[in-house]
C-alpha cells in the first residue's frame, strides 16, 4: 500500500484518478508530412521538418497509413473498439511550439473508443509479503493527434527574462492519446496500468516507450471527494472493494455503480451537488465546508513511472490536506481547478503551472484538408482505405503480455513474488525470451533459478544503472550466469559484478563472450567464480570477526531491539555492505557470497541478543 493509501486510512476520501497517456508511434515519417520521424536527442536541431510541419502557405497534410494502421493495431490490442469512421478535428489555441495555432486531432469522432482492460497489480507490504491481484479500467478513446515542437527555455543575459527557444524536430511527430475513464485511486494503480500499456505497445511494435527520450508522456486528472458529499451511483465499481473508514458521524452509503432508474453514470469523474441534495440519511451535523471536493486537478508530462506514482499520491495528500484545514477552521476550501507539474528534484512535489479557472475555448473545427477516415472491416469492403483493413489487422496481433504470463506461470509454476518481479520491472518479455533461448529442454527449476538469481539480482540491485534494453543484448551470457549458478561455479555477486563489467565493454568484445568456455575463462579472470569453500569460508569469516568486532557490533545497533534481523533489512543496510566488501578483499572475492551472507546474518543476531 502507497503513502497516500496508508494516510487515506485516517479520513474518510475517496480519491479518484483519470489517465492521458501520449505514445508516440515509431514510424519512419511524421503524421501529415514526409519528413523523418527520428528521435530529437540524435538529430541536429530544426533539420527534420517539411513545409506543411511549419505551416508554411500552401502546405497540405497527407495522412500517414502506417500510423492509422499502429493506432488500429494498439486500440485492438489494449481492448478498445476501433470506429469504422473517424474524423480530424482542428484543435485552436496559440503556443509558440505550434506554428498554425491549432493542432489536428480526433475530438469528435475518434479512431476508437469504448473497451476495458484487464492488468496486473503487484504490491508489497511492510513486511516484504508479495500480493498479486488484477483490477480493471475502462477505456473512453483513442485518437490520433501530431505532436507540437519543443520548447527550450534558457536564461537571458541580463538574469531576468527567460529566453524561449523552439525545436521543430517534433513538431508533426504521430501521437495515440489513450484517454481512461477515471477508475484509479492511487498512485501504484496507475503505474501498473503504465507498465501493462508499455508492454503492450512493445510487443506489437507500435512505440518504443522509452520516457527519456520522450516517445511516451503521462498526464492525470486527480481529485477527491468525501463518500456522502455526492449520490453514490457517481462513484465508480472498481472502488467498491477499496472500502474507505468513515468517521461515527457519517452515514456509509452502498456504492452500486447505477442510479435508481438503471442508468449507468460511472463514467462521471465529479458530481457537484448541494446539501439540499444528500440523502436524508446524511447526518445534520456536518457542516457545509465539509462537504466540498471534486475539484480536478491536472497534472501534465510525467516522464517516469516511479514519478507517476510520487506525483499522484502527493497530489492526494495536498488536496485532502486542504479540504481537512479547511473543515476544522471553517475556511473555504482553497483546491484550484489548475494544471500541475511534478517537480522530481528534492522538493519532489507538485507546482502550479496555469489556471484552469476559466474554461478555454479551443473552438473545435473539422479539419477541411482531410477527409473522414474509413477503415474496411474485411477485404472485402468496398470503401475504405486499401491496406488498411481491421480484420486482417487483428489477426497480425501477437502474443500479448497477460498471454504470455499465464503460458509461463503454467509451464513454470511462477511464484507470485516472480510474477511481481517480471511485472514491476516489465521483464515478461526477456524471461520469455531467456528460456526460449536457453535449451528445449528447460525444467521449472532452472527457469526460476534464471528469474531468481539473474533478473531479480540484476534488477532490484543494480537498478536504476542498468539498463532494461541492455539485457537483451547479452542474453547469452545471462543464460550461461544462470547455468553455472545452477552448478555452484559462481553465485549472486558474481552476477551482478560480472554483467557490471559486461556494461562497460564494447560490443565486439562482449559479443566474443557469448561462447561458454570463453565466458567461463573470462568469469575466472576477473574474479567472478567460487574457489574457495565453504569449510574456508567459515575459518576465514571468524578471523574476520575478531578483526572487526566493534564494525560489527556498530552494524548490529542499526536495527531496532526485539525482533531478529531479517534478510530484507540487512540487505538495505549500508554499513553491511561495506563490511561486506571488507571480507570480499580480504577473500579476494573467491567465495561464495550467499553462504558468506548466512554467516553474516547468523553472526549479526547474536551481537544483537547478547
Amino acid at each position: 500500500m502507497t503513502l497516500a493509501a496508508v494516510r487515506l486510512n485516517k479520513f474518510p476520501w475517496i480519491p479518484v484518478v483519470g489517465v492521458e497517456i501520449h505514445a508516440q508511434v515509431n514510424s519512419l515519417s511524421k503524421l501529415f508530412s514526409s519528413a523523418p520521424n527520428s528521435n530529437p536527442s540524435k538529430s541536429s536541431l530544426n533539420s527534420n521538418f517539411d513545409l506543411f510541419d511549419v505551416s508554411m502557405p500552401g502546405s497540405l497534410p497527407k495522412l500517414n497509413e502506417y500510423c492509422v494502421k499502429s493506432a488500429v493495431k494498439t486500440s485492438l490490442a489494449l481492448g478498445l473498439n476501433v470506429n469504422k469512421v473517424s474524423v480530424f478535428d482542428r484543435k485552436h489555441y496559440f503556443y509558440a511550439d505550434l506554428p498554425a495555432g491549432y493542432q489536428i486531432t480526433q475530438q469528435r469522432m475518434p479512431l476508437a473508443s469504448g473497451g476495458q482492460m484487464s492488468y496486473p497489480v503487484y504490491t508489497r507490504n511492510n513486511r516484504s509479503q508479495s500480493a498479486l491481484s488484477e483490477m480493471s479500467v475502462r477505456f473512453d478513446r483513442l485518437q490520433l493527434e501530431h505532436d507540437s515542437a519543443k520548447t527550450v527555455n534558457v536564461p537571458s543575459s541580463n538574469d531576468q527574462n527567460e529566453i524561449v527557444l523552439i525545436d521543430m524536430n517534433r513538431c508533426g511527430a504521430p501521437l495515440m492519446e489513450i484517454v481512461t475513464q477515471p477508475d484509479f485511486q492511487f498512485g501504484y494503480q496507475v503505474a501498473a496500468f503504465v507498465k501493462e500499456v508499455m508492454s503492450i505497445l512493445r510487443s506489437v511494435n507500435t512505440c518504443e516507450c522509452k520516457f527519456h527520450e520522450g516517445t511516451i508522456r503521462v498526464d492525470t486528472s486527480v481529485s477527491v471527494h468525501r463518500p456522502d458529499s455526492f449520490p453514490p451511483h457517481c462513484l465508480h465499481p472498481q472502488m467498491t472493494s477499496q472500502k474507505v473508514p468513515y468517521r461515527d458521524k457519517q452515514p456509509k452509503l452502498q456504492i452500486d455503480g447505477v442510479s435508481e432508474d438503471g442508468q449507468d453514470l460511472r463514467n462521471l469523474i465529479s458530481f457537484k451537488c448541494n446539501v439540499e441534495e444528500l440523502d436524508s440519511n446524511c447526518s445534520p451535523e456536518v457542516d457545509s465546508q465539509q462537504l466540498l471536493g471534486g475539484t480536478i486537478v491536472e497534472i501534465k508530462n510525467i516522464n517516469s513511472i516511479k514519478f507517476l506514482t510520487e506525483a499522484i499520491d502527493f497530489e492526494i495528500l495536498r488536496q485532502i490536506e486542504i479540504y481537512e484545514g479547511a473543515s476544522q477552521y471553517d475556511k473555504p476550501a482553497l483546491v484550484e481547478n489548475e494544471t500541475r507539474a511534478y517537480n522530481s528534484s528534492a522538493e519532489r512535489k507538485t507546482v502550479a503551472m496555469r489556471d484552469k479557472t476559466k474554461v478555454h475555448d479551443y473552438r473545435f473545427l473539422p479539419e477541411t484538408n482531410l477527409p473522414p477516415l474509413v477503415l474496411k472491416s474485411t477485404p472485402s469492403d468496398q470503401s475504405g482505405l486499401p491496406d488498411v483493413v481491421i480484420s486482417d489487422i487483428r489477426n497480425s496481433i501477437p502474443q500479448l503480455p497477460a498471454g504470455i504470463r499465464n503460458q509461463l506461470a503454467a509451464d513454470f509454476n511462477l511464484t507470485s513474488h516472480s510474477f511481481g518481479v517480471l511485472s514491476e520491472y516489465q521483464l515478461f518479455d526477456l524471461f520469455n525470451h531467456l528460456v526460449k533461448f536457453s535449451t528445449p529442454e528447460v525444467t521449472i527449476l532452472n527457469a526460476n533459478t534464471m528469474l531468481s538469481w539473474v533478473l531479480n539480482t540484476l534488477m532490484v540491485q543494480a537498478r536504476p544503472a542498468l539498463k532494461r534494453d541492455f539485457l537483451f543484448q547479452i542474453d547469452a551470457q545471462l543464460i550461461h550466469l544462470s547455468n553455472l549458478k545452477d552448478k555452484n561455479f559462481i553465485d549472486s555477486g558474481h552476477i551482478l559484478r560480472a554483467v557490471q563489467l559486461l556494461q562497460k565493454m564494447d560490443d565486439v568484445s562482449r559479443d566474443q563472450l557469448r561462447d561458454l568456455s570463453v565466458f567461463k575463462h573470462w568469469l575466472s579472470d576477473q574474479r567472478c567464480v567460487i574457489k574457495i569453500p565453504n569449510d574456508e569460508t567459515k575459518i576465514l569469516f571468524e578471523e574476520f570477526c575478531s578483526q572487526n568486532l566493534e564494525r560489527l557490533k556498530l552494524v548490529s545497533e542499526e536495527f531496532e531491539n526485539g525482533a531478529n534481523i531479517d534478510t530484507v533489512s540487512l540487505l538495505s543496510c549500508i554499513k553491511y555492505h561495506k563490511l561486506s566488501n571488507k571480507f570480499g578483499r580480504k577473500t579476494k572475492f573467491q567465495h561464495d557470497a550467499d553462504f558468506a551472507f548466512s554467516l553474516f546474518l547468523r553472526k549479526l543476531n547474536e551481537l544483537k541478543s547478547s
